[in-house]
């Protein structure tokens, strides 16, 4: 819970409870005072000797809470909003109050039309349709047929909606199931979900519409998915023109503003369009924090942001900026992943610090967060982490020039993967050759023998799929600072000097 999502209980606590000693407030405050999880200890300072009594009273508490959670954000959600007049317009005709009826379901109509919310939609035809057995039989015969003409415009309405959020619903689930290693079978896949999205007849929605938005923010999404970078960003530009010109859907729809977010960024990243993230990343910074009222997605967001701040920093060789991010707001970011995110989620938040201290030559720092990704990719069963720390951690460990420790993280990964049968050719030649270099006799040895591994990168570095690799850390230019002697900070910033 929010600091504010707590006082607002204990003071809507307070005000119902018998007196301001109830058991079910001092469990509240035992918990958020000492973070207790010792239930015999809880039982011992609320003198409680009965364990059923206890478990009732946990009971209590958590549909308190949670109650009073719906109750704070009645005006803050428009979910919750919609949710609560439906009830009062209830209440409001069983009491036969239809004057006030007709009125609360005006401003109801005009906030479902508005966010197009179908179903709310529905339900107030329903209850119009109550109210009219109220009036003459004429006036019953007109109005009913216009109500069931409308029914049945926004039962339409409603199914090319719920098409829309089916078909974003398969890509998203599609994108976690294959983290962009697809099999041959997954891209057939998205491309039969994308021509599905593009058959549906979108002419008569409005181009502003809130349909539309989401319809195009399934097609970036395929878009990204097929490689089809180009197609995504006219997609995404117009998501972000969306966005701009109907803001109050930010914060009642939030969960598509960051999808759309985090799409719009790693394509322009996938793109080497630096800047353009920038500038987009600007322009959504401003939206988000302008019109994101929830704690839970204003942390969200700023996981988004430093996330995409860190690369762009990297890809710009500011490394001095770097540094500074990293002090100032991973710890509090990390922080915010392990609240707002699941362990799967974290995982590349975690990554992208391990490169950070990698680079900073920090290698210490690096060695330590890269065996918690590690451990926690293996549990959640991340693969794309999994391989990439299994393989970037071998990077650690040879500029820490820990032999021993080399060989058998070379060893392990190795079975591991084998044992799976998820041992790719790019993370075993990569291993492999990570194995060999230490043995190398001389310098210029070692340097023969990247330069011959370099080689063998140039199909995977220049093939826009295999490139993709190279998304989370630039493999080929750490080698190639090897051959050139220079750390390889001085290697990047050299590279991007070069480009200006």
């Amino acid at each position: 819970m929010s600091g504010n999502e707590k006082s607002y209980y204990k003071k809507l606590a307070k005000r119902h409870a018998a007196n301001n000693n109830s058991l079910h407030l001092r469990l509240f405050d035992l918990i958020d005072r000492e973070q207790l999880k010792d239930e015999k200890k809880a039982l011992q300072q609320l003198g409680i000797s009965n364990p059923a009594q206890f478990s009732s009273l946990k009971n209590y508490l958590t549909k308190d809470v949670l109650d009073s959670i719906v109750f704070m954000k009645r005006n803050e959600d428009i979910n919750v909003q919609l949710s609560f007049i439906i009830i009062q317009l209830d209440q409001l005709l069983e009491k036969k109050l239809l004057h006030f009826a007709r009125r609360l379901l005006k401003k109801a109509w005009e906030l479902a039309e508005y966010f197009e919310h179908f179903d709310v939609q529905l339900q107030l035809l329903q209850m119009q349709n109550r109210m009219l057995d109220y009036k003459s039989y004429k006036e019953y015969k007109t109005e009913a047929i216009d109500i069931t003409a409308q029914m049945r415009e926004t039962l339409q309405q409603q199914h090319l909606q719920q098409q829309v959020y089916f078909h974003f619903e398969q890509l998203q689930v599609l994108k976690k199931i294959s983290l962009l290693r697809f099999t041959d079978e997954q891209v057939e896949e998205v491309k039969a979900i994308h021509n599905s999205l593009l058959s549906l007849n979108m002419d008569s929605r409005r181009p502003n519409s809130w349909t539309m938005a989401l319809y195009h923010n399934a097609l970036a999404l395929g878009e990204y998915m097929l490689f089809r970078f180009a197609e995504c960003r006219q997609y995404s530009a117009r998501l972000l023109e969306f966005w701009k010109n109907n803001p109050t859907f930010i914060n009642a729809y939030p969960i598509y503003f960051l999808s759309a977010a985090n799409t719009t960024f790693y394509n322009s990243f996938a793109m080497q369009e630096v800047e353009e993230v920038a500038h987009d990343l600007n322009t959504y910074q401003r939206l988000a924090d302008l019109h994101i009222k929830n704690e839970f997605y204003q942390k969200q967001w700023q996981i988004i942001s430093f996330n995409t701040t860190l690369k762009i920093h990297h890809k710009t060789a500011r490394y001095d900026k770097v540094g500074m991010l990293i002090d100032d707001a991973a710890k509090k970011i990390l922080q915010h992943a392990q609240q707002v995110t699941s362990p799967s989620e974290t995982l590349p938040i975690m990554t992208s610090v391990a490169i950070s201290y990698f680079v900073l030559n920090k290698w210490q720092d690096a060695d330590e967060i890269l065996l918690e990704c590690k451990t926690l990719s293996r549990e959640v069963n991340r693969e794309d982490i999994m391989l990439f720390t299994l393989v970037f951690h071998l990077l650690v460990l040879y500029e820490k020039k820990e032999w021993y420790r080399l060989d058998n993280a070379v060893e392990a990964a190795y079975h591991l993967l084998y044992s799976r049968k998820k041992l790719h050719p790019f993370e075993k030649e990569l291993m492999l050759f990570l194995k060999r270099l230490p043995t190398a006799r001389s310098k210029n040895s070692a340097v023969e023998l990247i330069q011959g591994f370099l080689t063998k990168l140039e199909s995977y570095k220049n093939d826009p799929v295999k490139n993709l690799y190279f998304l989370y850390f630039n493999y080929y230019g750490w080698l190639e600072s090897k051959v050139i002697g220079i750390p390889y900070m001085e290697y990047m910033q050299r590279k991007v000097a070069n480009t200006l």
